[in-house]
């Protein structure tokens, strides 16, 4: 079989490289390449630069950019309802198509219908419910007129969360027996506990700095805690954050963007990790930090309560506020880690590994290939 996916709406390969995503992104492709799942595998993507990197991509995979004639403001935007026919060569030798997320998803659905070519569509967090929770109305009715596309022509959907597709069933015309749950995945052959000396006294956080990580509070409860925080992302909170943490006298310290790759080495040299999230899809990084043998707080909220069992395998805060949060670090740090962290490894290892979602997703590919 041949494999056509869809990058989402100006989304470049670029842009996984330099927020160091790709080593992350591409372990799925490179286990259905090893697993003779696919014998070619081609990634639409929207940089017109793009195979500058196609050295960095396994064997059987190619890049397919957005040619420089739309290289222009909006030019991307464009490109999603044109690419289809530009890059017609491609998609008509492909054998069935997937999409990375639901922006852009329009573009895999005209070539679709153009080329009789069954339809993967692949979401975490449900597009409508992101907007909506950052309040564009605008752009909640534009997420939703996505989805309906998507959810209505696709002949199959996978989705990362319990919930997900709870609420998918609910609000579109798609049926149970074409949606199917696989949880977000992770290499455990890479992230693995090891022996090492970990940092007790500090809470370790990885992630975007936006609004919705909820950062704010957990510099708080830091500093009830008396605690250092040390965070690694970017985002738009950074500077707030830190005139935070100078006003309450924590100590923060940010550090840049790690490749996916390194992050084991960061995850094992900590004791606590903490995602203090007002909602999640179904979070990579915490699951990266259970792997790596982390003692896991997070918010019971839409995503982590789906990873996370309160004082079995981690614990939830029962609130987004500081308190709440800090109450839920006291929990942990004085529970039987060894008993919480052995529990953690084994709920990775039944629900999120790489083996297990690879399986899961080529018999998802085979019946629509099968089935045409």
């Amino acid at each position: 079989m041949k494999l056509a996916l869809f990058f989402p709406r100006n989304v470049s390969l670029a842009v996984w490289v330099e927020q160091g995503l790709l080593d992350r992104e591409e372990l799925i492709y490179k286990e259905h390449l090893r697993a003779k799942t696919f014998k070619k595998i081609f990634w639409l993507t929207y940089g017109k630069d793009d195979l500058q990197y196609r050295q960095l991509l396994p064997q059987g995979v190619t890049i397919i950019p957005m040619p420089r004639f739309f290289a222009f403001p909006f030019g991307g935007n464009l490109y999603t309802f044109l690419l289809p026919f530009v890059q017609h060569r491609v998609l008509k030798k492909c054998d069935v198509y997937k999409t990375d997320q639901m922006d852009g998803c329009w573009a895999a659905v005209i070539a679709m219908f153009l080329y009789r070519k069954p339809l993967l569509v692949r979401t975490g967090f449900p597009l409508r419910i992101f907007m909506r929770r950052k309040g564009s109305r605008f752009k909640e009715i534009i997420a939703v007129i996505m989805e309906r596309i998507a959810y209505s022509f696709c002949d199959f959907a996978i989705v990362s969360s319990r919930e997900a597709k709870e609420f998918i069933e609910r609000e579109y015309p798609l049926s149970s027996e074409k949606i199917q749950i696989l949880y977000n995945y992770i290499d455990m052959s890479l992230f693995a506990p090891r022996k090492s000396r970990r940092t007790k006294d500090v809470l370790l956080f990885v992630g975007r700095l936006e609004p919705q990580k909820n950062l704010v509070n957990l510099v708080k409860s830091a500093s009830i805690l008396r605690m250092g925080v040390d965070i690694i992302g970017n985002g738009t909170l950074k500077d707030r954050l830190q005139a935070l943490a100078n006003e309450y006298q924590v100590k923060v310290r940010f550090m840049a963007q790690v490749p996916n790759k390194e992050l084991p080495d960061v995850y094992n040299s900590y004791q606590y990790f903490v995602l203090p999230s007002l909602y999640e899809g179904m979070p990579k990084t915490l699951i990266e930090a259970m792997a790596c043998g982390c003692v896991c707080i997070g918010t019971d909220v839409m995503g982590i309560r789906e990873v996370l069992k309160d004082g079995i395998n981690g614990f939830l805060a029962k609130g987004v506020d500081a308190d709440s949060i800090t109450a839920s670090v006291r929990s942990a740090m004085q529970s039987d880690k060894e008993k919480i962290v052995a529990e953690a490894l084994r709920t990775v290892s039944e629900s999120f590994s790489l083996d297990r979602f690879q399986e899961k997703e080529a018999d998802i590919f085979r019946r629509l290939v099968k089935d045409v």
